[in-house]
């Protein structure tokens, strides 16, 4: 039986979710082998097909046969691998009764679908009067599989007052704003309010994830956690996890740079004390404090305080997070039965730019250089992941505006193997890590300059990310506003994503920017009204001129055709 949890959506949204969503069907045979160390015969693991879906059904923007998106292949070059590996003794880690297994499954059909609510004017009607909006980001959490009822019903209750506090605030802000749109234009400000759901894990085991709460503003949001047992629904609390707050206090200050000690670290400390401090399970680790600068640590290197219950069981894909305080990543990485260590240095100019990063994998070294990049780099984060059969490091770097690159190095039982150097890579959320269906944000010129946030796979190509749709997904940038000037001619998309026939948008109206179909030259506009109930989709022919660093849509160029494109460094 299906469960929708927290809201129920309704078709006329369909076009504006983007998620991901968890199936188990069919049967595949298994690509990973787990050796024991008790046995001598080797068990296969079997593995279930996961299958990543859209919430939306507008799979065609025209009713022309959609044009498959072609995978470019790539063909595999020599690349130099710029690793010098030296070996030095390592102390092994501390491993307590931390063991790594794969008895867990992810939940069939767990989906984190987004409802979005938008509304834009530009009353001003000229080129320096940009369109002003109020927009709204709420998510919902669906698991659509038996046997998990009471998780379900757990999760409905856990999020029923955040989701209603959020579109409250959406509807009493709308309401203002048009109110100030008649009768005080001068006086509108745009303002965006989100309410998201982050899936840190959600197997059969446990189903833990981050929200957001408090304010629900878009640059003043907090974070708050919840773990539950996946089967029985039971809330797991920190005391479940934590098994001695005084020995985990004492641990942070016995790490924490004396200077950074202050009221906001203490009082950090007195959540921890009585419980209360924000957390989430990650299969290797404890998340706290994700609000302000997470704290992750590892669970086998810290068994004197840790539960190691509640890690260590992990599905066939999963990801791995960085101590916060060792720079390492302790599990069983070769598959024989023994814990290994991945661990990261730095090395900094007196500027603090990054100039290279050392790897250490069980004492074997490598070394990653970044000289050659325009005034060093800096690092992001790091994660790694399991795409079943193999494991992946990244580590994200920046070295010019906000655009991120990633280092990908494969890891197995001959050490460490530098894969690739790829370019725009950054996840949307840096504990936020699912590998079968990642949200990357996406640099886009097509019009001005503007951000997409589209879903990738990790576990299909040797690591390197792979996309999972036809599309540039705008849904959820919640600022992607645009009021035309000129008539437009284009299609008009029911609720579902069909054509249902010729339109003319007349000039003035304000439009919202879904998605861009780059291979099919076609781009998905929303129309605004105040009443949501007369919004209505369509779809019009959009060319990009790369030459000329340009775009028709509709056959009119961009600045003809709106009134505020905004380009960086404008």
């Amino acid at each position: 039986m299906k469960r929708k949890i927290a809201l129920v959506m309704s078709a006329f949204v369909a076009l504006s979710m983007c998620s991901c969503t968890h199936e188990t069907s069919g049967t595949r045979t298994s690509r990973q082998t787990k050796e024991t160390t008790e046995e001598t015969t080797e068990e296969t693991t079997e593995e279930t097909t996961e299958e990543t879906t859209e919430s939306s059904s507008a799979s065609e923007p025209t009713s022309e046969s959609t044009t498959e998106e072609t995978t470019e292949e790539t063909t595999e070059e020599t690349t130099e691998d710029p690793t010098s590996q030296t070996t030095t003794k390592q102390d092994p880690p501390k491993s307590g009764n931390f063991t790594v297994d794969n008895t867990v499954r992810l939940i069939p059909n767990f989906t984190v679908a987004h409802e979005v609510r938008v509304y834009g004017t530009n009353p001003g009607l000229h080129d320096k009067a940009l369109t002003k909006y109020v927009s709204c980001v709420y998510d919902d959490i669906s698991i659509s599989s038996s046997g998990f009822d009471a998780v379900a019903d757990a999760i409905e209750l856990d999020l029923l007052g955040p989701t209603g506090q959020c579109f409250t605030k959406y509807i009493n802000a709308k309401n203002e704003f048009i109110d100030l749109s008649h009768d005080d234009p001068s006086s509108m400000l745009s303002q965006i309010f989100r309410f998201e759901i982050y899936p840190i894990r959600h197997d059969d085991q446990i189903v833990s994830y981050l929200f957001t709460e408090g304010s629900f503003d878009d640059y003043a949001r907090d974070l708050k956690g919840s773990s539950f047992d996946a089967m029985t629904g039971e809330r797991i609390t920190f005391e479940d996890v934590v098994t001695d707050k005084d020995a985990l206090v004492a641990y942070l200050y016995t790490v924490t740079d004396p200077n950074r000690i202050d009221n906001e670290f203490e009082a950090m400390l007195d959540t921890i004390k009585d419980g209360t401090v924000t957390f989430a399970l990650n299969y290797n680790s404890l998340i706290l404090n994700p609000t302000r600068k997470a704290i992750i640590l590892s669970a086998p290197d810290h068994s004197d305080f840790l539960n190691m219950k509640y890690f260590g069981a992990a599905p066939e894909n999963y990801a791995l997070l960085f101590d916060s305080y060792g720079n390492n990543v302790t599990w069983d990485f070769d598959g024989n039965g023994t814990l290994d260590t991945v661990r990261y240095t730095f090395a900094d100019d007196r500027h603090f730019a990054l100039k290279s990063v050392e790897l250490d994998y069980n004492g074997k070294k490598s070394e990653l250089s970044f000289a050659g990049l325009p005034n060093g780099a800096y690092c992001d984060n790091m994660f790694i992941i399991n795409d079943g059969t193999d494991f992946y490091l990244y580590i994200r770097y920046n070295y010019e505006d906000d655009i991120d690159n990633a280092y990908i190095v494969k890891i197995d039982a001959n050490g460490l193997t530098y894969i690739d150097d790829i370019n725009d890579f950054t996840p949307y959320r840096d504990f936020w890590i699912d590998p079968a269906c990642l949200h990357l944000q996406k640099h886009s010129g097509v019009i001005g300059a503007l951000t997409s946030r589209d879903n990738y796979s990790l576990i299909d190509f040797h690591g390197l990310p792979l996309r999972l749709v036809d599309y540039a997904d705008f849904s959820l940038d919640l600022g992607t506003f645009f009021t035309i000037k000129k008539d437009l001619k284009a299609t008009k998309l029911d609720y579902g994503g069909s054509p249902v026939g010729d339109i003319t948008v007349p000039a003035d109206s304000t439009v919202y920017l879904m998605r861009y179909y780059k291979e099919q030259g076609k781009i998905m506009f929303k129309c605004l009204f105040e009443n949501d109930y007369e919004d209505y989709y369509f779809v019009t022919d959009c060319r990009e001129d790369i030459e000329n660093w340009d775009t028709y849509i509709g056959g009119i160029e961009i600045e003809d055709l709106f009134y505020d494109v905004i380009y960086y460094g404008v």
